[in-house]
């Protein structure tokens, strides 16, 4: 929206919002303005229109009643202020918004205005007609289209005298059955707020931009990170394999030291069998062997064991690993 917010439309503006400050705790309700202040337009492109439209009462300040009114102006004289110069207008400020007709397929000046206070609203219709003057693109569709708004000499709407304004200054009115079209010279407001609009657009551009190349960057991290984790994922996938192997190793080996050891045994048992046929110190030699043998078979059993239980234990790691490498990915 193109917003007059920021512009001044009164040369003793300042000094006028220094007397509001100070008469407003004794005023039934605080005055309001400048108006053109609580004002913005929906369509930038009508914003000559609109302002042809209310002219000085852009610069107008409002009352709550005409004690306020009293108040106000004594604050004026006593600021040293011309009070002829700041034009005043007392509104009903309890009064409800105003019904209006809507003029379908058209654009008014209420249908492309936005009010920052109820009560400023009210004020243009009672003092513009604001619901009764259309905004079209140029002089030349004003003129193309009264005869369709022309009615008993005048243009009217719902019985309201109606007032064209068009986005190039034209402005077309009746008066008596005759009509008068001709250019009115306004200030700009609104294509000042309009540029003011363009640089904050262009602002908000270049924030995207930056945000965009941000973004880019970030992705481009998130995708080096894929790229770690799939290597991660790799080498843990390697390490399990690596463990799986050294485990199948190990159990091949106690299977054949368990096998040694059943040899063993079998020939420890087979030496006591046949200790009647041997003499005692034959018998105690050959016992002594096997008992040496079953020990060293009992230490590599041990052994391996140990070996397995720490291959498994590898194995485990390396397959949780993996599968968190797997959850990140």
């Amino acid at each position: 929206n193109a917003t007059t917010a920021n512009r001044e439309f009164h040369s003793d503006e300042k000094r006028i919002a220094a007397v509001i400050d100070r008469i407003a705790p004794r005023c039934s309700e605080r005055p309001l303005g400048p108006l053109g202040a609580y004002l913005s337009v929906s369509v930038p492109q009508f914003g000559r229109a609109v302002e042809t439209s209310l002219g000085a009462l852009l610069s107008t300040y409002v009352v709550a009643s005409f004690d306020d009114l009293g108040i106000f102006r004594r604050a004026l004289d006593e600021a040293r202020i011309r009070r002829r110069n700041v034009s005043i207008v007392v509104q009903n400020f309890k009064a409800p918004p105003y019904r209006t007709p809507v003029l379908r397929g058209m654009h008014t000046v209420l249908s492309v205005l936005s009010f920052r206070h109820p009560v400023i609203r009210n004020v243009c219709i009672d003092q513009r007609r604001i619901e009764c003057r259309i905004i079209m693109k140029d002089k030349g569709e004003i003129m193309s289209r009264m005869a369709s708004l022309r009615q008993g000499g005048e243009f009217r709407y719902q019985g309201e005298k109606v007032t064209i304004h068009a986005c190039d200054g034209f402005v077309a009115e009746s008066y008596s059955g005759t009509e008068a079209v001709e250019k009115r010279v306004t200030q700009g407001y609104f294509d000042s707020d309009l540029r003011a609009q363009i640089t904050e657009a262009d602002t908000e551009v270049k924030e995207a931009e930056r945000a965009l190349s941000q973004h880019n960057r970030a992705l481009a991290a998130a995708g080096k990170a894929v790229d770690h984790a799939r290597n991660d994922a790799a080498d843990a996938e390697k390490a399990v394999a690596a463990a799986d192997k050294a485990v199948s190793q190990l159990q091949r080996e106690l299977a054949r030291l368990e096998s040694e050891q059943e040899e063993a045994e079998a020939e420890f048992a087979a030496t006591q069998a046949s200790q009647r046929e041997t003499s005692y110190d034959t018998l105690t030699v050959n016992v002594r062997k096997a008992e040496e043998a079953l020990k060293r078979a009992r230490r590599e059993i041990e052994k391996l064991e140990s070996q397995l239980e720490a291959a498994t234990e590898n194995h485990a790691a390396a397959t949780k690993k993996a599968e968190e490498v797997r959850k990140k990915l």
